[in-house]
């Protein structure tokens, strides 16, 4: 069958369809889809919650970068911010389940077998999202934010950046979905390590007014702690050698 003739026959099935799609198969639907928004509800209070900042958050630890270990201020993350995400990506699971399931009462033309087709792509590709996402949680030396002497290191599961403070230009807030990210502005963007994030650096320039953002959100320290520690060595380069040092951690933290 042609598009066109597929078009056509869509068009002329439409009042039938409207009326199969009341049958128990899209109940069922919708059954399972109250269910996904009310367990993404209660998930999300309950991961979001009894999470108390702390300044404390923010270590002294070595990391590795080229091989050669430095000492870092390293911001923690949240597991439990970082599970959401996973978790509302699950949600469709048993949606997408019982539309294969109830495959058979889909209505013509789509057939059973496009229905149940288009449900087995969407698991899987929910699946590989979903081990994507999982995978920064078990390998937590793998995930973290870490500030060196050069510049910044953001680094999340299979995903790494680098900006060097030599490269910011400023230092600012800006929200997206309104959640709060920390903006950097590049005098000179071919110095940063962006890796797969590059491509998006000139739509954030364009819509935001900086080239690079990170989500303030998945720090378990309170964000304004990470966008003054920033501010402060990117207006006083001086300060920059004081890294990694006992003294200049108790400074940032409000000693």
């Amino acid at each position: 069958m042609g598009l066109r003739a597929t078009l056509t026959t869509l068009v002329m099935a439409a009042p039938d369809l409207a009326v199969e799609w009341t049958t128990e198969w899209l109940r069922w639907l919708g059954v399972a889809f109250l269910a996904d928004v009310a367990i993404a509800v209660v998930a999300v209070r309950v991961l979001a919650r009894n999470e108390k900042a702390s300044n404390n958050d923010l270590r002294l630890q070595s990391v590795e970068r080229h091989a050669v270990l430095r000492r870092a201020f390293v911001f923690l993350l949240s597991s439990r911010r970082q599970l959401l995400i996973p978790l509302a990506a699950a949600s469709a699971v048993p949606l997408l389940v019982v539309t294969f399931i109830m495959g058979d009462a889909a209505p013509e033309p789509l057939g059973s077998t496009a229905v149940r087709w288009i449900a087995m792509t969407a698991i899987g590709l929910i699946a590989v999202l979903e081990a994507m996402l999982l995978w920064p949680l078990v390998r937590t030396d793998l995930n973290y934010l870490a500030m060196t002497e050069d510049g910044i290191e953001f680094r999340y599961g299979f995903s790494k950046t680098f900006v060097p403070w030599r490269a910011i230009e400023h230092v600012g807030e800006f929200a997206v979905f309104q959640q709060r990210m920390l903006g950097l502005a590049l005098s000179d963007p071919d110095a940063a390590e962006l890796g797969s994030t590059r491509w998006v650096m000139s739509l954030n320039r364009k819509t935001y007014g900086y080239d690079f953002g990170y989500p303030l959100g998945l720090l378990r320290s309170p964000p304004e702690l990470l966008t003054r520690a920033v501010a402060r060595y990117v207006e006083t380069p001086q300060r920059r050698t004081a890294i990694g040092t006992e003294a200049e951690l108790h400074a940032l933290r409000g000693g």
